[in-house]
């Protein structure tokens, strides 16, 4: 086997043994004479490191598989129930993972796993969540994130009530989160303005005083003024169109706004 397709059964191995990761980091110092499959990578409370001289040998292998494998997208949904096309299907995810664990803006790559999420054989909440962990080493990739976009559309659809509000909850964190690592992460502040769009008035409200705080210790981030305008501008669409029953003293704040 080659050095590549050990490094990315490797990987996968990784993943079936914790499949609880939730960050992935670059390590430095395994020189390519140094480098194995063991060395590659290290595993640690559901953080994962890759050596950085793993990259290349590791994506060019995905890469190949990919494109290998992707011809089984091409067959109906109903054909794939065989151990061996089951197999082949969890491969093509895995190679799609590890190349975009390299490279965030391998657009081919995003559109398998959409296909796969179309048909049923990934779960939307699911995929958030590697886009999660996808931006932790791309956190301003434009496919990532437009990927993200798609899922959520799907889930603003399919979601309601207290699982819809926990939803708009946990993408508003995710772009604060990487809004801090990240300044002027215009994909980021984009995705959030589309949220903001979508939130019921209590949670606008909400929004604007973590914007408050953001900007009073952000003062020179344009985005965060930018951004709490639209949640403004949002505010005062829903207090003119919503019709929920607002009483005067949680919009007293931004009254002069709606005058």
């Amino acid at each position: 086997m080659a050095m590549g397709e050990a490094l990315l059964a490797r990987l996968s191995s990784l993943f079936q043994q914790d499949p609880l990761i939730d960050e992935v980091g670059l390590l430095f110092g395994i020189e390519q004479s140094d480098l194995t499959p063991e060395t590659a990578f290290f595993l640690d409370e559901h953080k994962l490191g890759v050596t950085f001289a793993a990259g290349i040998q590791l994506f060019q292998a995905a890469r190949t598989q990919f494109h290998a494998l992707n011809a089984l997208l091409q067959q109906e949904a109903a054909d794939i129930t065989t151990a061996e096309d089951n197999g082949r299907r969890a491969q093509l995810l895995h190679c799609t993972r590890a190349v975009l664990l390299i490279s965030a803006d391998f657009y081919s790559a995003w559109n398998t796993r959409k296909s796969f999420v179309t048909r049923g054989w990934l779960d939307a909440l699911d995929e958030v969540k590697f886009t999660n962990l996808v931006f932790t080493l791309h956190p301003k990739s434009i496919d990532t994130w437009a990927y993200r976009r798609w899922l959520a559309i799907r889930l603003c659809e399919s979601l309601s009530g207290d699982d819809l509000r926990v939803f708009f909850d946990q993408q508003i964190e995710v772009c604060s989160r990487l809004a801090e690592q990240k300044p002027r992460n215009y994909h980021a502040w984009s995705f959030r303005h589309w949220i903001v769009s979508r939130l019921p008035l209590d949670l606008t409200l909400k929004e604007l005083d973590a914007m408050e705080t953001w900007c009073r210790t952000h003062v020179t981030d344009h985005s965060g003024w930018n951004h709490r305008q639209h949640a403004l501008n949002e505010l005062t669409k829903s207090a003119c169109f919503s019709r929920q029953r607002v009483t005067p003293p949680v919009l007293i704040k931004y009254q002069w706004m709606m005058n």
